[in-house]
C-alpha cells in the first residue's frame, strides 16, 4: 500500500514534470513568502490575486463530507474557493496549497479554466502536479535542511519523532512530510514506504508528546470572505436584501453543508 502511494507521485513518474513544478513553486515562494507558510498560505493566495489583479473568494466553512477537502471555481471572472474546515488544520493548509496551483495556472494563464471541481475527486496527472506543487512550497528543501540541522536529526538515523517534529515546524501531516523527505532524496524508497506504514504509530506519538497537535484539530470556522462586507456595503446603498438576511441564510447553508 505504501510504495503504491510512493509509485503515485510525481517525483517517482516524471522527474522532468517534477523539476518544472519545482521551478515554479521556487519562484512562488521567491515572490509571495520565503518563510514558513505553514497557516498563512490563506492570506498569501488572497495577496497573490490582489497582486495579479484578479478577484479571489476565499470560503472557510465545515462541511460533513471528509473527502471534500477544498474545490475552486471561476464565476464572472472571480475565483471562488472552498476549503473544508471540519478537517484537521493541517489537511486544510495542504488543500489550499494544492489549489493554488489550479490558481495560479489560472490567473497567470496558463490554463484557461479551473476544473469544474476543483480537487473534488481528481485523478491522474493534475492530481500529480498539484500535489507535488503544494508539497514543495510549503516545505521546501532548503527549509528542510535547516530544520534537520536545528533539530540534530541524522538522516540515517531517522525515527518517527523525528518526521513528527518536521511535520510540526511547516503544518503538514506526517505522511506528507515522509513524502517530502523521500522526494529530497533524504529517505530511499523501501526506508519512506515503512515510515508511511507507520502512521498510527506517529499519531499516537503526537497524542503522547503534544508535538503537531495544534495542526490536527479542526477549526470548524465559518468565513465567507468579502461577501458580507460587499453584502453590508449593497445595503448601505439600498441595494440588494439585508446583510443579516444573508449571514442568516448563509449560516443556514454552512450548517447543513456540516451534516
Amino acid at each position: 500500500m505504501a510504495e503504491d502511494r510512493l509509485d503515485r507521485i510525481l517525483f517517482s513518474n516524471d522527474r522532468k514534470q517534477y523539476a518544472r513544478v519545482k521551478e515554479a513553486a521556487r519562484s512562488f515562494r521567491a515572490q509571495y513568502g520565503s518563510h514558513l507558510l505553514r497557516d498563512d498560505i490563506f492570506s498569501i493566495m488572497k495577496i497573490f490575486a490582489g497582486k495579479n489583479h484578479r478577484a479571489l473568494e476565499l470560503f472557510r466553512f465545515p462541511i460533513g463530507d471528509e473527502s471534500l477537502r477544498a474545490f475552486s471555481v471561476v464565476r464572472e471572472q472571480v475565483v471562488f474557493c472552498v476549503i473544508n474546515t471540519a478537517l484537521p488544520l493541517e489537511r486544510q493548509i495542504f488543500a489550499a496549497a494544492y489549489e493554488l496551483f489550479f490558481i495560479r495556472g489560472f490567473i497567470c494563464g496558463r490554463q484557461s479554466e479551473l476544473p469544474g471541481n476543483g480537487s473534488l475527486y481528481l485523478e491522474g496527472q493534475e492530481d500529480a502536479l498539484a500535489q507535488a506543487f503544494a508539497g514543495f512550497i510549503l516545505a521546501p528543501d532548503a527549509e528542510i535542511a535547516d530544520r534537520m540541522e536545528l533539530y540534530g536529526i541524522d538522516r540515517a538515523q531517522m525515527r518517527v519523532r523525528d518526521i513528527v517534529q518536521l511535520a510540526d515546524c511547516f503544518g503538514i501531516s506526517y505522511a506528507a512530510m515522509t513524502l517530502r523527505l523521500y522526494e529530497c532524496g533524504i529517505l530511499e524508497k523501501s526506508r519512506a514506504g515503512s515510515f508511511l506504514n507507520r502512521e498510527l504509530e506517529a499519531g499516537q506519538y503526537r497524542k503522547d508528546s503534544g508535538v503537531g497537535m495544534r495542526w490536527m484539530v479542526p477549526t470548524n470556522e465559518v468565513c465567507f470572505g468579502g461577501l458580507l462586507v460587499m453584502l453590508k456595503e449593497n445595503e448601505n446603498h439600498g441595494a440588494g436584501p439585508s446583510v443579516w438576511r444573508c449571514r442568516e441564510r448563509l449560516e443556514e447553508i454552512a450548517a447543513s453543508l456540516r451534516k
